[in-house]
């Protein structure tokens, strides 16, 4: 079955999807975009075979050629919404071209130089990766949290080893000895209810390799996104901080 089967048949089952779902009034033309996405993206992960996505790349070639056209990113064109639409519509995007350039199908665009990092690298500008550390907020794991759902395209396997790591060591018998408490981020991550209060997560055996999680998770995320390697975004910065 060819491509445009694929699509004809997807858009049709997106159709009756928003015939059966009634589109809110003050749906932005971003969200019902990004809305369409998501669906055209489970649709294809729930079946087999790379042609599913075909839908899916041409949604997301029109989401770019129509709302990411003057040289913007996601970022920039949701920074307007309320935090949970723009959490979702960062979410699918990434969902979206993580999938799509895995299956060798993300569409072409045009490749934009950043000013900043232009400057920064003719000395014109200094950058500096600026962590937060122990003591900088009460609630950093929400933090983790608001990563690991925003970004799951990119942060799930990262944020997956590195748990499994300090699941790994704070269950040894020399942890245990000294902390009582098991470190269990995917848990946690997983259900809200399980997790310590915020006065026991700021305890330092806690505090100390959760925030450090947290904080490598940005810098993993960042340079995901600037589609550089971890080496290209070192050489950027004049220094860290944190």
């Amino acid at each position: 079955m060819s491509y445009d089967s694929y699509s004809f048949m997807g858009g049709e089952s997106i159709k009756e999807s928003f015939s059966a779902n009634a589109v809110e009034d003050e749906t932005t033309e971003l969200e019902l975009a990004v809305n369409v996405l998501g669906i055209a993206l489970k649709a294809a992960a729930e079946a087999d075979g790379r042609g599913k996505y075909a839908l899916v790349a041409v949604i997301f070639a029109h989401l770019h050629s129509r709302l990411l056209s003057d040289n913007n990113d996601i970022h920039a064109v949701a920074r307007n919404f309320s935090s949970e639409s723009r959490a979702s519509i960062i979410r699918t995007y990434y969902l979206a071209h993580t999938a799509l350039k895995r299956h060798d199908l993300l569409p072409p665009a045009p490749i934009e130089s950043s000013a900043l990092f232009a400057a920064a690298k003719s000395g014109r500008a200094n950058l500096l990766a600026v962590f937060g550390g122990q003591g900088n907020v009460e609630e950093y794991f929400d933090e983790l949290v608001v990563l690991f759902n925003t970004y799951e395209a990119h942060a799930r396997n990262f944020i997956t080893q590195g748990a499994l790591t300090l699941a790994h060591h704070s269950s040894s018998s020399e942890a245990q000895a000294n902390y009582s408490s098991k470190i269990d981020v995917l848990g946690w991550l997983a259900n809200a209810g399980s997790r310590p209060s915020t006065e026991h997560l700021l305890a330092t055996h806690l505090s100390l390799p959760l925030i450090g999680l947290t904080q490598l998770t940005n810098y993993y995320i960042t340079f995901k996104i600037l589609e550089k390697t971890p080496g290209e975004l070192r050489d950027m910065l004049a220094g860290e901080l944190g």
